[in-house]
């Protein structure tokens, strides 16, 4: 009589129920690895544009230059595809940059679609410090948001007072529908 060998691996009931529950787990997963991954992304561009305005500041004293950050979209106040950081030469801020002039610092780019970065009026087209790190306008308010303004996910607030501090506030999640646009 022949002898029946140990059974090696997994029949396909086993394997089947193991499948069942990964796609259970992963259903149930999915949605806050999504949700993390956006608010990692919101938190990752704050930091980005905060570490921007005040690089830009400290360049300005460091020069005795005015610098002036520029955003790239073509849109008012949106600066989501977004900024140039130049030296502006002639000195007279707040206006296009001069590309044969003006001493090109740095440039950023903004790759996500799900993140969207809002000004207000001050900062409509670009952000200039003069050479004592000041403000050359009126205080600056940027949001970084993700697109949906109604999901529960946090976005930021960076400010630049008249005096040039930059500042960064989280915008509630419930403050979202008046926060990511800012006023004024």
């Amino acid at each position: 009589m022949a002898t029946v060998k140990d059974q090696q691996g997994f029949n396909l009931i086993e394997l089947m129920a193991v499948l069942v529950v990964f796609a259970i787990i992963m259903g149930a997963g999915l949605p806050f690895l999504t949700a993390t991954i956006e608010r990692n992304a919101v938190s990752s561009q704050a930091r980005v544009l905060y570490k921007s305005l005040s690089q830009a500041r400290s360049a300005a004293i460091n020069n005795n230059a005015v610098v002036t950050i520029e955003r790239k979209s073509s849109t008012a106040k949106d600066w989501s595809e977004g900024w140039t950081v130049y030296i502006d030469v002639g000195g007279e801020g707040n206006q296009a940059r001069d590309t044969v002039n003006d001493t090109y610092l740095n440039d950023f780019s903004v790759d996500d679609a799900l993140i969207t970065i809002r000004s207000n009026t001050a900062a409509n087209n670009w952000v200039t410090f003069d050479a004592n790190g000041r403000l050359d306008d009126d205080p600056v308010q940027i949001a970084v948001c993700d697109s949906d303004v109604n999901s529960a996910i946090e976005g930021q607030l960076i400010s630049v007072s008249r005096v040039g501090r930059v500042s960064s506030n989280i915008i509630a999640a419930a403050d979202k529908p008046t926060q990511c646009t800012p006023a004024g």
